[in-house]
């Protein structure tokens, strides 16, 4: 790939500090870094659309300089279809819903959006330093369901959509600027792919395994070359730093596909997706992992698990460190079937919807009911011993203490998500039973305590990592997210009124 760029997203209530940014692409350019593209919604928007957006027309200069000064492109990646309720929520912009409650998608129909898509285009165009402007265009699920229903039934859906993009298409090369699409709507509606301009490039994305029910359900493995024949095109994967830590094994064999995908495309371009996902908790450093695993791996395809290990103990401590080799181990693999039932890895990462997913939501039962107790009882050892081993690590003396310190967060976080989970599990259990012992509810208090314990920490470290790394502005959103995660864990310890404590039952 002659193009790897990070993608960082700032539109969902975090804003990394400039030079925190510029911190990870200069050190991830040593490891072949081309480029930062920053996914904005429709919050870089300054004059061009009804309301200003979040992001400051400053923030992006401060960048714009830094990268520039290290040799790196500066990439925008906004959205001129779906994906837009953060902004489609605001009073101001009721004229574009296409659903009057507010939604996600824009109405094509209205001469109104058309213009001002353009503006924010040649706005946002500006403020960047690249040939190339993302226009997304992703995961519009309720397309043609809402106002301009009318307009693009009559039109057909595909022409319609067809006439939109080729106009924003007209005017982003009238600003010499080539148009990127997601490839979504072309794999959903096949007649599209005709009628775009064949100048769009097309960039296809994928999360997971091949055998994932997301892939299983939307086809964009299998349909890849398909909508990208003929066309310019990009690969985007995942650094997965918004699953609490990365599942490596994850991560490795959605990087085999994306990589042969891409080959067989002649995709000249591989974009490291870091999305702020979850309500922005995760730590910057799962961004400059993943992203490392990645840059490593596109340069030596036998690159894995013993030398990412390797490189990370030879990155902060200087040599191979054996017991934070083993920790790290642990933590990489805690997401992957040593510890989880095939069905429950199929559905994705699971400790990001056990770390904060409601215990009486169904994803969560769904999870919990099939979760193997006794993997998750070794799980919860393995975590508690890692969790123990990189805690007792002095931060000083070493190459990077920061990188430590946060390791030392980031395993406190997965040890209280398995207790969490072990809670879920329990709880979705004692719904239908008819006796509980009083044994078993000791241990169901012993991993409560525990884990309230944990989760205390664990917000005071958020607060900490906040403050440090991100512009002031969404801490009490994400804080409140964390709170609200621990209050309902507490659903775990009430047992059903049918529910015997004593077994045999007492006459």
């Amino acid at each position: 790939m002659k193009r790897i760029l990070l993608q960082y997203d700032i539109a969902h209530g975090r804003l990394p500090r400039p030079e925190r940014i510029l911190e990870q692409a200069c050190f991830l350019k040593e490891y072949g870094l081309t480029g930062i593209m920053l996914y904005l919604d429709g919050e870089g928007a300054q004059e061009s659309l009804p309301v200003r957006g979040a992001v400051p027309a400053d923030y992006l200069e401060t960048l714009k300089k830094g990268l520039r000064k290290l040799g790196l492109e500066f990439v925008p990646h906004i959205q001129t279809l779906g994906h837009l309720e953060r902004l489609l929520a605001r009073p101001e912009m009721e004229r574009w819903r296409d659903d009057p409650a507010g939604g996600r998608v824009v109405r094509i129909d209205l001469p109104e959006v058309r213009a001002g898509m353009k503006r924010y285009i040649a706005e946002v165009s500006e403020l960047f330093d690249s040939e190339y402007v993302h226009c997304g265009g992703d995961e519009a699920s309720t397309l043609g369901l809402g106002l301009s229903r009318n307009y693009l039934s009559s039109r057909g859906l595909e022409n319609a959509l067809a006439e939109y993009w080729n106009d924003l298409h007209h005017a982003v090369r009238s600003l010499n600027r080539k148009m990127v699409l997601y490839a979504d709507e072309l794999i959903a509606y096949p007649a599209l792919r005709r009628k775009l301009e064949p100048e769009i490039v097309i960039a296809n994305w994928g999360y997971c395994a091949a055998d994932e029910v997301f892939e299983a359900e939307n086809h964009h493995y299998s349909a890849h070359c398909s909508v990208c024949s003929g066309r310019g095109n990009w690969m985007t994967g995942n650094a997965m730093a918004e699953y609490v830590f990365l599942p490596l094994p994850r991560l490795q064999e959605n990087l085999r596909i994306l990589e042969e995908l891409g080959g067989r495309s002649g995709a000249d371009t591989f974009v490291i997706s870091d999305w702020g996902s979850y309500e922005n908790i995760n730590p910057m450093l799962n961004t400059a992992l993943g992203s490392l695993f990645i840059l490593r791996r596109l340069r030596e395809p036998a690159y894995g698990m013993d030398d990412f290990l390797a490189e990370i103990s030879l990155l902060i401590f200087g040599r191979r460190h054996p017991r934070f080799l083993h920790a790290a181990r642990i933590m990489l693999e805690a997401q992957s079937m040593k510890y989880w039932p095939p069905e429950i890895c199929r559905w994705g990462p699971v400790f990001p919807r056990f770390l904060a997913g409601d215990p009486d939501t169904r994803s969560v039962i769904t999870l919990a009911a099939v979760t193997d107790p006794d993997r998750l009882g070794v799980l919860k050892r393995d975590l508690a011993e890692a969790c123990a081993i990189v805690d007792s690590l002095p931060e000083t003396g070493v190459l990077r203490p920061q990188w430590l310190s946060d390791l030392k967060g980031i395993a406190r976080r997965m040890h209280m998500t398995a207790l969490r989970a072990e809670l879920c599990r329990r709880h979705a259990w004692y719904a239908g039973a008819v006796w509980v012992t009083e044994k078993e509810r000791g241990k169901l208090l012993e991993d409560y305590r525990r884990y309230r314990a944990l989760a205390e920490q664990d917000l005071q470290w958020h607060k900490m990592l906040w403050r440090r790394d991100c512009l002031p502005g969404g801490l009490e959103e994400s804080c409140e997210y964390l709170n609200t995660a621990v209050e309902s864990a507490g659903k775990a310890l009430h047992c059903p009124e049918n529910t015997l404590l004593y077994f045999p039952p007492e006459k």
